[in-house]
């Protein structure tokens, strides 16, 4: 698979340990500052994914082997359940996770920097085939995806997808890995990667 190294100037930004007693205001209140556009949330029942649209929040909920059950649309949103959760757009993302402590930790990643001395100067970008093809739209929008053959789904909030994908297509997660340069050799290797969109058929 061919590759094109693209220039970036992208730097890393540390989320000092923080806790909050609302983690729904919270996503919200990055999105709307930031302008995230999807969320990705692992919890301790599943995953879950979200969309920022219109200034409103909307996760989707965790479907398990049962058909879509699990956490109602926000509750699952809380510092009890959650181990990682990464809000993301084309020009950065913020991956947060949750310490030995129970402190939520973090760090952004945003490309374009204005400082010269950014910490990556180059990036490549992928596009990961999700899990699970387009098995129906369902009457809020949603798109559920399941994998012929197997019981566990996925529910995706709203997004453009053509009626030719559905049954057949599978929805894109496009990645963009950081490279660093070794001194020694002069080759470039992956360093650090973050979420960029999610693109359908």
């Amino acid at each position: 698979m061919s590759r094109t190294v693209k220039n970036c100037n992208a730097e890393l930004i540390v989320v000092p340990p923080f806790e909050s007693e609302d983690l729904q205001k919270w996503i919200e209140e990055c999105c709307a500052r930031d302008k995230y556009s999807w969320i990705l949330a692992h919890l301790l029942g599943g995953v879950s994914w979200g969309r920022y649209q219109n200034a409103g929040l909307r996760m989707e909920k965790s479907a398990g082997n049962d058909g879509i059950t699990g956490f109602p649309d926000t509750d699952s949103l809380s510092m009890e359940n959650l181990l990682q959760l990464r809000l993301f757009s084309n020009d950065q993302e913020l991956f947060v996770w949750k310490d030995s402590n129970n402190k939520l930790r973090g760090r952004i990643i945003k490309d374009n920097a204005s400082d010269p001395a950014a910490r990556w100067k180059s990036c490549i970008d992928e596009e990961h085939a999700l899990w699970g093809t387009v098995s129906e739209k369902q009457k809020d929008g949603s798109i559920l995806l399941r994998e012929r053959g197997r019981d566990l789904q996925q529910i995706i909030p709203s997004m453009p997808m053509t009626e030719a994908s559905q049954g057949t297509k599978r929805l894109q997660l496009k990645v963009r890995q950081y490279l660093e340069e070794c001194p020694s050799t002069g080759k470039l290797s992956v360093r650090c990667g973050r979420l960029l969109e999610l693109v359908g058929g």
